[in-house]
């Protein structure tokens, strides 16, 4: 069955533009809610797991965070951490609202800073069922130094100058959101652009930059602080070689989920989204469904 296009409001004044994936037959049903990555888009990679999780049993909300794809927002582009909460937070109450969806088995799924906030939101959301964090990215600092010290201080610079020009109206100065190591994009690492550009459908634009103050928001991001405080279940997908949010920081936070169950794969932070390792993380992570919030009561 094909996806349905929906929009929920979020915020002041903004709509955030989702696909919702419905199973046949009677509701209602448990859905896995799912938040993109860092400057992505629901198109990039999402719905392969989405397919499967739907022939699963699960309905699946697929969204575009504000300022990103589909969804309202400016500046384009523009990352803010509590303005994305907000909007995964926004998405899981219209899910709720639903009468196809039971409230009482929404999964939040979230890939690299998409797995950040579904740490966060679970933490502070004791109704959410279970959590998937996929390679997610859990601290900030730890994250900015795989940068190297020169493309940090460089990207630091521009994001400052970008704030400044932000302060008195003036248009903003972009940034490259991926790039090789010591490039001066916001996401490095070897081979990153073009397993960005493999999520990308070929007849889909996606942009690929970000307005440079972005980079402060990333700086002072721990959402895997929060783990201790999420009381569901909650599967870690961790990428032994990622690049991007590194696996022994993720692998140590994960540590204090009280309800906390980790799987590793001997891959880079967009790995799963392909090939070998995407069977062996949809399989692990439908298990995991299976086991915490089965499709039937």
């Amino acid at each position: 069955m094909a996806p349905v296009e929906v929009r929920f409001p979020s915020g002041r004044d903004v709509e955030c533009t989702a696909w919702l994936y419905l199973p046949e037959g009677e509701g209602p049903f448990p859905v896995v809610v799912m938040a993109p990555e860092l400057g992505g888009v629901r198109r990039m990679g999402l719905p392969a797991f989405a397919a499967r999780f739907h022939r699963g049993g699960y309905a699946c909300l697929l969204f575009d965070h504000r300022n990103f794809g589909d969804s309202d927002g400016e500046p384009r582009q523009l990352l803010n951490v509590h303005d994305q909460q907000e909007d995964l937070a926004a998405a899981i109450v219209y899910a709720r609202r639903r009468p196809d969806i039971d409230a009482d088995r929404v999964v939040l799924w979230g890939t690299g800073l998409g797995g950040g906030h579904a740490i966060t939101s679970s933490a502070y959301d004791r109704d959410v069922a279970a959590v998937i964090a996929q390679a997610p990215f859990t601290d900030g600092p730890a994250s900015i130094r795989r940068l190297g010290c020169g493309a940090a201080l460089r990207l630091g610079f521009r994001a400052v100058v970008d704030a400044v020009r932000a302060w008195f109206v003036r248009p903003s100065l972009y940034v490259p959101l991926y790039g090789e190591r010591g490039s001066g994009a916001v996401v490095t690492g070897p081979g990153v652009v073009e397993s960005v550009h493999r999520l990308v459908p070929e007849d889909v634009e996606v942009r690929e930059d970000t307005p440079a103050r972005s980079a402060l928001q990333l700086l002072v991001y721990q959402p895997g602080r929060e783990t201790v405080r999420v009381s569901c279940p909650i599967l870690f997908c961790v990428a032994a070689e990622d690049e991007v949010a590194p696996a022994l920081r993720t692998l140590r936070l994960a540590e204090s989920a009280p309800f906390g169950e980790v799987r590793t794969y001997p891959t880079g932070h967009f790995g799963m989204f392909e090939g070998e390792w995407f069977e062996r993380a949809v399989t692990d992570q439908l298990d995991f469904l299976r086991t915490h919030v089965p499709t039937t009561d």
